[in-house]
């Protein structure tokens, strides 16, 4: 059919009207992506991290949000979000174009959760604290996992020697430690995989002062007699006939021979020195805890008056009193601990004795002697020698 000049001129007209509306409807599309992907198995596994990502354009923004209640709240703001989660959840993305400022809000996505391990421990076995016996590694325990399956179908792998994993049951572990986490990794039958820490407990130990009578003594009397007191008797008692002392001396004793089993020894030190004892005992469950002491050997050394005045009334050096520090308030009698025994013998000028005392007390007070100097002879008998002191005493009256 032959088209009129008019007619042609007017169907020009409507195809250049239809492009027009054709071109301006493609721009008023958007052009963002913001279709959430993931290379993801769903649902993920708790506390396990995945990722969700955009393609990502240039020139523009990303607002990663999650579901939390009733409303969302950011999480990220890169082209991809690497997360995790513990329970079921959704999210959404807007992606906006800063130069064309052209928006685009996602769909929501939803991501769910396998079910969550949960494990338990029972310890089967309580191991000691620490010490020198065997028993000090014998901690056992018993790793339970709940959650979608039933405890046995589940894998247990502790980060323990394989030789301290029953053979027969890989969710118990022995031979552990005091006083220190153990780790267990669960994985269930979809692969999703739960660390826990186990803290292993020991038995308590007893409570122990030791006693040392003296903890000073002096090289000629060395002898020093040690005890203790269980503070801990009421809760922790110790097991009868399991102390063991040991004494440091000037003799080296790596290997700690120098010992002794009894309840409240005596023990004698060979020089002057500071040394220290161990005390070792066990308690019920044969945990053995060491405890210590410091004692003080040192050399003699006395203090012999030249003078006394008896009967001035004052008090003050009313007898023959030997000491180890004059200066001392409260005094006490050096040869009872400088020695095993002593002897005084005093004599007048002419060579008579006139007074004499085995293990002297410090209480000669000059007799009714009369005033003058006086000679003394004190034998001193120790372990290590014996001593002998002379030397001469004025008794000065007050009458």
């Amino acid at each position: 059919m032959k088209r009129t000049t008019g007619e042609v001129t007017k169907f020009a007209l409507l195809i250049l009207i239809l492009t027009f509306v054709s071109i301006n409807s493609s721009y008023s599309q958007s052009r963002v992506d913001c279709e959430i992907k993931t290379d993801e198995t769903f649902p993920v596994c708790p506390d396990l991290f995945f990722e969700l990502f955009v393609f990502e354009g240039p020139n523009q923004k990303y607002n990663w949000e999650v579901k939390e209640g009733n409303s969302f709240v950011s999480v990220g703001d890169e082209s991809a979000l690497l997360t995790s989660i513990v329970d079921s959840t959704t999210y959404r993305l807007t992606v906006i174009d800063t130069i064309q400022e052209d928006t685009c809000m996602s769909d929501l996505f939803g991501v769910g959760v396998r079910p969550q391990i949960n494990i338990d421990f029972v310890l089967l076995d309580t191991t000691c604290t620490g010490g020198s016996i065997q028993v000090v590694d014998n901690g056992k325990v018993k790793a339970i996992a709940s959650g979608a399956f039933e405890p046995d179908e589940y894998q247990y792998i502790w980060d323990v020697p394989p030789l301290q994993i029953d053979m027969l049951d890989s969710s118990i572990a022995f031979g552990l430690r005091a006083h220190q986490f153990y780790d267990i990794k669960v994985i269930d039958y979809y692969g999703c995989p739960k660390t826990e820490s186990f803290w292993n407990i020991a038995h308590s130990n007893p409570v122990v002062e030791i006693d040392a009578e003296p903890d000073t003594v002096y090289i000629q009397n060395p002898y020093i007699t040690f005890s203790y007191i269980n503070l801990s008797e009421d809760s922790i008692p110790i097991k009868e006939g399991s102390e063991t002392w040991w004494f440091s001396d000037t003799i080296y004793d790596p290997d700690k021979e120098n010992i002794s089993h009894e309840k409240e020894p005596t023990y004698m030190y060979g020089s002057v020195g500071e040394y220290w004892v161990e005390l070792t005992v066990q308690n019920e469950k044969r945990c053995d805890t060491t405890f210590t002491k410091t004692v003080y050997v040192k050399p003699v050394e006395l203090f012999i008056p030249n003078v006394f005045t008896p009967g001035t009334g004052d008090d003050v050096n009313e007898t023959f009193e030997i000491t180890d520090d004059p200066d001392k308030l409260v005094r006490d009698n050096p040869l009872e601990k400088f020695y095993v025994s002593s002897k005084l013998t005093i004599f007048n000028r002419s060579g008579r004795v006139v007074y004499r005392a085995e293990n002297y007390d410090n209480s000669w007070n000059g007799d009714n002697l009369p005033d003058g100097v006086y000679y003394y002879v004190l034998e001193c008998y120790g372990v290590k020698s014996n001593d002998i002191f002379k030397g001469s005493v004025t008794i000065i009256r007050g009458n």
